[in-house]
């Protein structure tokens, strides 16, 4: 039956099925003499000095795996990852927690002569068993996402005597497909040898085409992941098993020749460059990925939290946007979007949007449809126009409307097939983002600012929208934002960024019923600028706005008569704008204003629940080995737009200090929903 199927495999399942027999074996396998029997003949058993080696080595990784496998099982992971699984019967044999997936990864033709041998032993799987044929050398990871694995959750990877049968370039590569689809948590098994090509005590000699690299634990960090090693015979002489003693120690003089590596992913390590087997003077110093959290200068002083003196609507809106950043940095990693910049610039897909765009409106229509009419006062707040050019929807006559020209507000919003795979990613994206979070900060923690953050919710009585609606410089339409709540009921109510942007959205409205000017611009270029000259070239970083937001905000002050421009001296290069004395006036005021709402909400709604909800939010700001804990999640994937110029080094300074980098208030641009200024 499995004539000519999976060698390699076979030798495997022989040893292991010896390894079952043993009265002190250290695992039990009962399928593996079964593949065994099924081949016809038993592979040769041989008894050189070699072959008891390649012994000694299938067992010790087996148990290893197993182990990490397990323990990463109790420690919450539901996702396992079998690459080149071959006639592996982990599935099988390990004790599985419930609400396991274990997906197994091979070539068809291994996994189904694998499936006749389990289906003529009835073999029943105790964890939810998915087989993915694919060729692992190629393009494998639409296949598993298929399959349904999630990124958003995090998974343990294995890679069970792969590696060899690889070459560097598609190790390297493999490597980096599965750093890209894990999320933080995420856990990786592999075995690999050291030996020369020429060595012949593993399965297939003449099929090996890699080695593993001279500092596999700095090849791994290069991609975001701790690694630990450890040798056969550490790991059987934990187990009271008794091996031969070692022979001299290979070329390199003190490495064992074959390694047994596990690794976790850890978001504190920088991802600059995708996996590299070259040694780290090799890459590139002005390379375009090289985003990273970067410690704190020496002699900088560290502060308890940065921002201690930002005003509350400043600590919703810079976390707020700092969600949004983790949350479009990752849906832009999942679906296939065009961007004008970066690696994905003419892609085919829709165009690249940010999170309002589904909070505030994707997320309510239906694969069926729904008449605009149902939608319209949610459309309002987006750019509906927008969302039909980018290819995320179509807006027109149902087919089932006879009418000659039915009305507009009668029109059907379908979502297309592109809007429907984007839809499939966002919908579970929160969740997974507010996950996360809890990892990052604590699980105490996170509690403590959502309980607070609903405390206040709760006491508000206006009817808003999910998430900020698209903005201008003007002063705003409360009135739309009221309609769009309604529609939107209590969508997404208990979401982070739901609660965020209620509450923050709650305090701009008696803000802007008593001030001439929109929070935008008092929160945004009002703020950064004074009564001297600066270079206007710097008022979109330090306002936190894009360049053309921050064009159009001094366009309005300067007509207004809050600023006045001029031509900078001889020395200097472009235009400098500075406050009229009226304009610096209205600057106080405005930081007068907000700090009066803010008392009044804490005669409103308590001083100490305002003070709760200021200090949780303050705390994800506080320093961590010297960085501000909240910058871990602006690290961009190294695919991603914000990992390359212009928006390089705009990243890198949030990452960098995102308490004085993020908005004070978000501008969410028309232009896809960014509220970062990007």
């Amino acid at each position: 039956m499995l004539e000519g199927v999976g060698g390699t495999g076979l030798t495997v399942a022989g040893i292991r099925a010896e390894e079952t027999a043993r009265p002190d074996r250290l695992f039990a396998d009962p399928l593996a003499a079964a593949f065994v029997a099924a081949a016809g003949s038993p592979p040769p058993r041989a008894t050189s000095r070699q072959a008891a080696a390649l012994r000694l080595w299938i067992v010790a990784r087996t148990v290893f795996l197993d182990e990490l496998i397990t323990a990463a099982c109790a420690d919450g992971v539901r996702q396992v990852v079998l690459l080149g699984a071959g006639f592996d019967t982990r599935a099988f044999r390990l004790p599985w927690p419930p609400g396991v997936r274990c997906f197994e990864l091979d070539t068809g033709d291994v996994l189904a002569a694998k499936q006749q041998v389990l289906t003529e032993q009835g073999a029943v799987a105790g964890c939810e068993r998915i087989v993915v044929p694919t060729d692992l050398s190629g393009d494998w990871p639409p296949a598993l996402r298929a399959a349904g694995l999630d990124p958003v959750w995090p998974a343990i990877w294995v890679a069970e005597g792969l590696l060899v049968y690889l070459s560097p370039g598609q190790v390297d590569r493999l490597l980096d497909e599965v750093t890209s689809l894990s999320a933080p948590a995420s856990r990786l098994g592999l075995t690999y040898r050291n030996r020369e090509p020429g060595d012949q005590s593993a399965p297939a000699p003449a099929l090996r085409r890699s080695v593993a690299p001279d500092d596999p634990a700095g090849w791994l960090a290069g991609c975001g992941w701790a690694a630990e090693l450890a040798s056969a015979r550490e790991v059987l002489r934990a187990h009271g098993r008794q091996v031969p003693a070692a022979r001299p120690a290979g070329r390199d003089g003190s490495r064992p020749r074959a390694l047994l590596i596990s690794a976790a992913l850890d978001p504190a390590l920088a991802r600059p460059r995708p996996a590299s087997r070259r040694p780290p003077a090799r890459v590139a110093a002005h390379s375009q990925l090289a985003v990273a959290v970067r410690p704190r200068p020496a002699g900088q002083p560290a502060a308890g939290a940065a921002g201690a003196d930002h005003p509350l609507p400043t600590l919703l809106s810079q976390t707020l946007v700092a969600f949004t950043i983790e949350f479009d940095n990752e849906s832009e990693h999942q679906i296939p979007q065009q961007t004008s910049r970066g690696p994905a610039a003419g892609a085919r897909g829709p165009w690249l949007v940010s999170e309002a765009m589904w909070a505030n409106f994707l997320r309510f229509v239906p694969a069926a449809g729904v008449p605009l009419g149902e939608v319209a006062a949610l459309a309002s707040v987006v750019n509906l126009a927008g969302l039909q050019r980018w290819g995320y929807i179509t807006l027109g006559p149902g087919p089932a409307d006879r009418r000659a020209r039915p009305p507009r507000r009668d029109w059907a919003v379908r979502t297309t097939a592109a809007g429907q795979r984007a839809q499939s990613v966002w919908q579970p994206l929160t969740a997974g983002i507010e996950r996360r979070w809890q990892q990052r900060f604590g699980t105490g923690e996170m509690a403590a600012l959502t309980s607070s953050l609903r405390a206040v919710a709760s006491q508000i009585t206006l009817d808003l929208p999910p998430y900020l609606p698209v903005a201008r410089v003007n002063p705003a339409d409360h009135g739309a934002w009221f309609a769009a709540g309604r529609q939107a009921g209590r969508a997404g109510d208990t979401e982070l960024p739901a609660l965020l942007s209620r509450v923050l959205l709650a305090f701009a409205v008696d803000v802007e019923r008593e001030s001439p000017l929109s929070m935008v611009v008092g929160a945004g270029l009002l703020r950064v600028l004074g009564t001297d000259p600066v270079r206007i070239v710097g008022l979109p970083g330090g306002a936190g706005l894009s360049k053309e937001a921050s064009s159009v905000a001094l366009g309005w002050l300067k007509r207004r008569g809050y600023a006045v421009t001029a031509s900078g001296p001889a020395a200097s290069r472009g235009q400098l704008a500075r406050l009229t004395r009226r304009g610096h006036q209205a600057q106080q005021d405005h930081r007068r204003l907000v700090g009066a709402v803010e008392q009044r909400w804490r005669d409103r709604f308590g001083a100490d629940l305002i003070s709760e909800l200021a200090s949780t939010l303050r705390a994800l700001f506080t320093h961590q080995d010297g960085q501000q804990r909240i910058a871990a999640g602006l690290v961009p994937h190294p695919d991603g737009w914000r990992a390359h110029p212009p928006y390089l080094s705009r990243t890198q300074a949030m990452v960098d200090d995102p308490a004085g980098t993020l908005p004070h208030y978000p501008m969410v641009s028309h232009r896809g929903g960014f509220p970062d200024g990007s």
